[in-house]
C-alpha cells in the first residue's frame, strides 16, 4: 500500500476505546481491599505476571480496566505509553495500578519500586495521578498496597533501594571470600558494606541506619549513622573495626560489638536529653513559648483530665502540652502548673497565643490535599487544621476561619475527622444524621483510638458552633438529662 501512496501523503487513522464484556461492578473504590475484591479473582487464573490499570473517576468509581502487559512467571514488561493510553481515551481523572505475583509473595521487588516511581512521574506530567499500586499474591489472597504502607514516597524508595543494593553487593562479596577454598579478605570499602549489612540485620527496628560522610579536619570519613528519636543519632566508623577484622574477627562478631556501642550511646543521649528537658521544663519563663493547645474528647477522658488543667467547650476539652521536639510533647499536669505558679486560664491563653502566632489555622480544599481535580458534581469539602497538621482540631476554637467559609457556602457542618483536623461542608444539602453515622463508622474502622475526637458533628450558623446528636442541637440542659452526653458552653 505504501508504494501506491503519493509523496508526503499521510494516512489518517482513528483510535477508539472498545469495550470488552464487563467483568466488574460499578462500586466505587475507597481502599486497597476494594481493589483486591474487584480484581483478585480474575488475576488468580494467571500463571505469569499481569499488569492492569484501573481507570478512575474523581469519585472513586472505576471507568474500566485494561490489561497492559502479560509477562513471564517472574516479571512483566510495562511501558508507560501502554499504561496511560487507555486512561487518556477513557478520560480518566486518575489511575490505580494492579499486578499479580503468581508465587504468592506480595513483597515489592526492586523492579516494582522503580516502575511505580516511573509511572508516578509520567502520571504527574499527564495530570493523571497514580493513586496506588496494589500487588495481589496469586491465589493466596495476600495483598500489598504501596499507598497504605506509606511507600509511595521518595524517602522510602531511597532507603529500600539502598538496602537492596547493599544486600546485592554483600552477596557478591561473600562469593568473593571463597577463592579456591581459601578465605579472601575484604578491602576497606567492601568491609564497610558487609559490616553495615550485618548491622542492619540485628539492629532494633526503631533504629534506622544510613551511610554518612563526616567532615573532619583535613579529611572526610565514611561512617554509619544510627538514628532513633528525632535529633538523636550516633556515628560509628567501619575503619575503626577493620584492623580487628584483619586479625581474624568475623564480621558478625564485629557487628554485635558495634550494635552494643550504638545502643548504649543512644540510650545515654536520651537520658541526657531528658535530664536537660526536665531542668528546662521546671522554668516557666524558658518553656512558655513551647506551650500549645490540644483538643480531646471530654467524656472519654474524664479520669485523665482530673490530673490535667483544661478548659471545656462543647463535648471537648482543651489542654496545654509542651512541645519538646518535632515528634514529641509532654503533658502539663496540675502539679507542674502549681510549680509554675500559674492558673489554668493563664496556661490555656498562653497556648492559644503561641498557636495563633507559630502554628496558625490553615484551610485546604479536599481536592488540593489529595492532588485531585475538582469534581463539580460533588459538594466542595474543606480541611481545617493548622500549618503543621498536628493537633489541628484546635482550630474549632477559631470562629474566623469558619466565618470565611460560611460566607462562601452558607451554614456549615463541621465533621471531627481526628484530633489533627476537621472537615467542613455546606449544610445546604447534607443530611446531618447520615454525616454523624459516617463519622462514627470512620472512627470505628479508620481512626486510631488515641486520635478520635468525637462521634458527633457540629453546626456553625454564623453565631456559634453547636453540637448535634441525631441531627438536633444538644444544649447543656439536654445533656444533663442524658447520662451518655456531656456538653459545655458553645463556641
Amino acid at each position: 500500500m505504501a508504494s501506491r501512496m503519493q509523496k508526503n501523503e499521510l494516512e489518517v487513522v482513528n483510535i477508539r476505546l472498545v469495550k470488552e464484556p464487563s467483568l466488574y461492578s460499578e462500586k466505587p473504590l475507597h481502599s486497597p481491599e476494594d481493589v483486591k475484591e474487584l480484581v483478585a479473582k480474575e488475576l488468580a487464573y494467571y500463571d505469569r505476571e499481569v499488569m492492569c490499570v484501573l481507570n478512575m473517576k474523581t469519585n472513586g468509581q472505576v471507568i474500566n480496566m485494561n490489561i497492559v502487559s502479560v509477562g513471564s512467571i517472574r516479571s512483566a514488561l510495562v511501558s508507560p505509553r501502554e499504561v496511560f493510553k487507555s486512561a487518556i481515551l477513557a478520560n480518566a481523572a486518575n489511575v490505580i495500578l494492579v499486578h499479580n505475583h503468581p508465587s504468592g509473595s506480595v513483597e515489592p521487588s526492586r523492579e516494582d519500586i522503580l516502575l511505580t516511581k516511573r509511572l508516578e512521574d509520567c502520571g504527574n506530567l499527564l495530570d493523571i495521578p497514580v493513586l496506588d499500586h496494589v500487588i495481589v499474591g496469586g491465589a493466596t489472597g495476600e495483598m500489598f498496597s504501596f499507598k497504605s504502607n506509606d511507600q509511595m514516597d521518595e524517602k522510602w524508595r531511597y532507603g529500600k533501594l539502598q538496602g537492596e543494593t547493599r544486600a546485592f553487593l554483600h552477596e557478591n562479596l561473600l562469593q568473593k571470600r571463597l577463592n579456591g577454598g581459601q578465605r579472601k579478605m575484604f578491602e576497606k570499602k567492601e568491609f564497610a558494606i558487609a559490616l553495615m549489612d550485618a548491622l542492619d540485620r540485628i539492629m532494633p527496628e526503631e533504629i534506622e541506619l544510613r551511610e554518612e560522610t563526616v567532615k573532619k579536619v583535613n579529611q572526610t570519613q565514611k561512617g554509619i549513622l544510627a538514628i532513633s528519636d528525632p535529633g538523636i543519632g550516633v556515628v560509628i566508623y567501619p575503619d575503626d573495626y577493620y584492623s580487628n577484622y584483619l586479625q581474624g574477627k568475623e564480621i558478625d562478631v564485629l557487628a554485635r560489638e558495634a550494635q552494643k556501642v550504638i545502643v548504649d550511646s543512644l540510650d545515654m543521649h536520651k537520658k541526657d536529653r531528658m535530664k536537660m528537658q526536665g531542668e528546662r521544663i521546671n522554668n516557666y519563663e524558658e518553656i512558655k513559648e513551647d506551650i500549645f493547645p490540644m483538643v480531646i474528647n471530654y467524656q472519654k477522658n474524664q479520669s485523665y483530665l482530673k490530673e490535667i488543667p483544661h478548659e471545656c467547650v462543647l463535648n471537648l476539652a482543651v489542654i496545654p502540652v509542651v512541645k519538646v521536639s518535632e515528634e514529641a510533647e509532654i503533658k502539663v499536669t496540675n502539679k507542674l502548673m502549681k510549680h509554675w505558679g500559674k492558673t489554668t486560664q493563664e496556661l490555656i491563653s498562653q497556648a492559644k497565643n503561641n498557636s495563633a502566632e507559630k502554628n496558625p489555622v490553615s484551610v485546604f480544599t479536599m481536592e488540593s490535599l489529595l492532588g485531585m481535580p475538582r469534581d463539580p458534581e460533588n459538594p466542595r469539602m474543606y480541611i481545617v487544621t493548622n500549618e503543621e497538621r498536628k493537633y489541628g482540631a484546635t482550630s474549632i476554637m477559631n470562629s474566623e476561619a469558619f466565618e470565611q467559609l460560611r460566607r462562601e457556602m452558607g451554614d456549615l457542618y463541621i465533621l471531627p475527622s481526628s484530633v489533627h483536623e476537621l472537615i467542613v461542608i455546606s449544610a445546604e444539602k447534607a443530611d446531618p444524621v447520615e454525616l454523624e453515622a459516617m463519622v462514627q463508622m470512620i472512627n470505628q474502622n479508620e481512626v486510631e483510638e488515641a486520635e478520635r475526637l468525637s462521634d458527633h458533628i457540629y453546626r456553625y450558623d454564623g453565631k456559634e458552633i453547636q453540637m448535634l446528636v441525631h441531627g438536633k442541637e444538644v444544649t447543656p440542659e439536654v445533656a444533663e438529662q442524658n447520662k451518655k452526653l456531656v456538653i459545655h458552653k458553645s463556641i
